[in-house]
């Protein structure tokens, strides 16, 4: 596997390195680089089936990335002209390029390649024997296929190189090629599939998606096409089959992630982008239970409950929340597999994105289900010295539809003032004289 991505005057990286583990996940805001981390790679696995590398040059465009002209790719602030990856791998083996910096070629001539740990050869042999350069290699696109009547053929992507393609637009041949013959790795079984079989298996795992989900496919005679039906069993009886198309993008948008987790050798190199869209939350939680990705651990304390769809995205934040987790680099531990998680975000993540984090931490606040906000953004506010932390002392309902108000934990009836703007607080026994008044923001009005 790679241990290591070190990065010189690439995008918005002027010098910067990243180590990685089995599983590495990027977390972060827009533009702060994830993107162009894992596009750095495509790059070097792009010019070598290109035939530019390990002797000519680097091609920014091509079948898995389009990165535009040198211009586009060069850091803004560079202080020289050249571009520079260095690879080291787990096995100890190490290489290091340096490209020229041409403004307006999209075809960057290399101008060096050194070998860390052999004196005889420019560029390490036995990189080339890599997964980032042969066929153990999977990258799925953000932007990939939705639902089609019908779906692509090829002998050269799937039968002779095993390929999903970069938005899965091969995965129904893949899986109609290959589902009898692949054996998933035993840690990615499914407990309840009816074979062990790559097509049983990706019929249970989508089963966590869509429960009952089933699989046919149907080749169109004269063409290079195939189409893929989804029926629907539950018990003994199973519904008519249907056309993708009429079956959401959740199905669809799924199975290239599956085929290419189930279908990977050990040692295969998967790059994902959001693997988790189209995926309702509970389908992302089965997923995420059933490859227990639900509990992290860092330095000895635990978070647990993070779903898979929020891994890109929101690890961090939630993470971060403590100060214990405010680290631009992160090394967790889940099962005894290590898992590094980069922080590709400015420092003050935390404080940038505070709305995102109490409005994550509000959603099941008793005082908003029953409209009353406490962010002060409308006057249904009591006091604080009223809050209590318990569920069951909040209040349960309104007092009227002309008059809003509530009962606090004391018995206490809130009913606001709409004309004078606060609140009339009565207490037993109710009647006149028997109240208190008291602004939004909780100052008394009455001594």
């Amino acid at each position: 596997m790679i241990q290591s991505l070190h990065l010189r005057n690439f995008k918005c990286f002027e010098e910067q390195t990243f180590t990685f583990a089995p599983l590495t996940l990027l977390s972060g805001l827009n533009g702060m680089g994830k993107s162009s981390l894992l596009q750095a790679l495509l790059l070097l696995r792009q010019s070598y089936h290109q035939r530019l590398l390990p002797d000519t040059g680097l091609a920014l465009n091509g079948d898995l990335v389009n990165i535009g002209t040198a211009r586009d790719a060069l850091y803004e602030n560079a202080e020289e002209d050249s571009i520079g990856f260095d690879l080291r791998w787990a096995n100890g083996s190490a290489s290091q390029w340096n490209f020229e910096y041409n403004r307006e070629a999209d075809i960057l001539n290399l101008t060096a390649s050194v070998v860390l740990n052999s004196a005889s050869a420019s560029v390490s042999p036995d990189i080339f024997d890599h997964s980032l350069l042969g066929d153990d290699f999977q990258y799925l696109h953000a932007e990939r296929l939705g639902p089609r009547v019908s779906s692509e053929k090829s002998d050269f992507q799937v039968r002779q190189h095993r390929q999903l393609g970069t938005r899965g637009e091969y995965a129904i041949d893949f899986l109609a090629t290959f589902g009898r013959q692949i054996k998933p790795l035993k840690g990615m079984l499914h407990p309840k599939a009816v074979s062990d079989d790559l097509f049983g298996q990706t019929e249970a795992w989508l089963g966590e998606v869509n429960p009952g989900t089933r699989l046919l496919f149907a080749e169109l005679p004269g063409t290079d096409l195939i189409s893929l039906r989804y029926s629907f069993g539950t018990g003994r009886s199973v519904s008519s089959d249907y056309r993708a198309t009429n079956t959401g993008f959740g199905l669809t948008y799924t199975l290239p992630v599956l085929l290419a987790i189930l279908a990977a050798k050990s040692g295969a190199l998967l790059l994902f982008e959001n693997p988790e869209s189209h995926l309702h939350p509970k389908g992302q939680t089965e997923i995420e239970d059933q490859y227990i990705l639900s509990e992290f651990s860092h330095n000895g304390k635990f978070s647990s409950g993070l779903g898979i769809a929020y891994l890109l995205d929101a690890l961090a934040l939630s993470l971060n929340s403590d100060p214990k987790w405010n680290e631009s680099q992160i090394h967790l531990q889940t099962n005894g597999n290590a898992v590094t998680t980069y922080h590709a975000s400015s420092p003050n993540h935390v404080r940038e994105n505070a709305d995102w984090i109490r409005e994550q931490r509000e959603k099941d606040d008793p005082w908003l289900k029953h409209g009353l906000p406490r962010n002060g953004r409308c006057p249904y506010l009591p006091p604080k010295r009223y809050y209590s932390e318990k569920l069951a002392d909040f209040p349960t309902e309104r007092y009227s539809d002309d008059r809003r108000g509530f009962k606090d934990r004391k018995k206490q009836l809130w009913l606001w003032h709409k004309e004078e703007q606060h609140w009339d607080v009565q207490f037993k026994p109710y009647g006149r004289g028997n109240y208190f008044r008291v602004t939004p923001d909780g100052r008394f009005l009455d001594q």
